[in-house]
């Protein structure tokens, strides 16, 4: 039986840094960067420039020292993210297309059509940069089928077939992943699988989404990211190393070894357990005292 290779996208440097109580120095990035470059990873995913100098000068260095994976660098759906990106590199560059009327009133002030018509002039930007364009359809997973059509439609439209389902909220469950994955592979996408791990679902999810087509999975080291984590380096691959289907870029031994490394600076269950017995006085303290050098 031919197995599928499916290839990890590592966000630890972008979603991974985004754990309550964590924050990462350069020359932690720099480490982090290094290491997963060397296990076999496909891509490391970084903050856009303009979102920070810090960020600005984190891809700078990164750039510099990848050897084998490919970057990606994430932005928001503004062109002056865009912009900025493509100003200092070319490569794959990612857009954050919220695609609910949630998402796009509460954080952009947006509606559809004024969001697809930014979303039209960035895509073009990046490739008459000569780099590949990413579009992350965030909040992918609370969208109704009628709204995910129309989608599908304008990005066919405007020539754009690589996405990132993304399951901003974690709500997702198996069956649920197993019908989006498959709703886009039908129309003939590249598919990436974005898990959250709200429900404890992250690594399941991304399992089925690899076995139901998903060219690519994104993890961090540990599991670490926004509110309950993303889907674990380590996890999904010790998982989808059983599926007679999938093959990876990496196996659960360099995985383990990344994690087991690394782990003891990644503070975050220490800093949820004070979170939790804390006053609210204390807080900011706490997320001080949290910091990773």
């Amino acid at each position: 039986m031919m197995k599928r290779k499916i290839s990890i996208v590592d966000t630890t440097l972008r979603d991974g840094q985004q754990t309550p109580g964590l924050t990462f120095s350069l020359k932690m990035k720099e480490s982090l960067a290094m290491q997963l470059d060397r296990s076999g990873v496909s891509k490391i995913e970084l903050f856009s420039p303009n979102m920070s100098s810090f960020e600005a000068e984190t891809l700078k260095v990164v750039g510099a020292i990848i050897k084998n994976a490919q970057l990606v660098v994430w932005n928001r759906l503004m062109l002056k993210d865009i912009e900025a990106t493509l100003n200092v590199f070319k490569g794959i560059v990612h857009i954050c297309f919220p695609i609910t009327d949630r998402q796009l009133h509460q954080k952009l002030k947006l509606n559809l059509l004024k969001a697809c018509l930014i979303l039209k002039k960035g895509a073009l930007l990046i490739k008459e940069s000569g780099s590949q364009v990413s579009i992350g359809l965030e909040d992918v997973s609370r969208a109704e089928k009628t709204r995910l059509d129309w989608v599908m439609d304008y990005l066919e439209g405007i020539g754009v077939k690589y996405v990132r389902l993304s399951d901003t909220v974690g709500v997702l469950t198996p069956g649920r992943t197993l019908l989006l994955v498959e709703l886009f592979k039908t129309r003939g996408f590249t598919v990436e699988f974005h898990a959250h791990n709200d429900l404890g679902l992250a690594n399941a999810n991304s399992l089925i989404a690899a076995q139901y087509g998903a060219d690519y999975v994104d993890t961090t080291l540990a599991g670490i990211g926004e509110r309950a984590g993303n889907a674990s380096l380590y996890g999904f691959v010790q998982m989808a190393e059983s599926s007679p289907f999938l093959s990876l870029d990496i196996n659960s031994q360099q995985a383990m070894s990344l994690e087991e490394e690394y782990r003891p600076y990644f503070v975050r269950e220490e800093f949820l357990k004070s979170l939790v017995s804390s006053k609210a006085s204390d807080i900011t303290f706490l997320g001080d005292s949290c910091q990773t050098m």
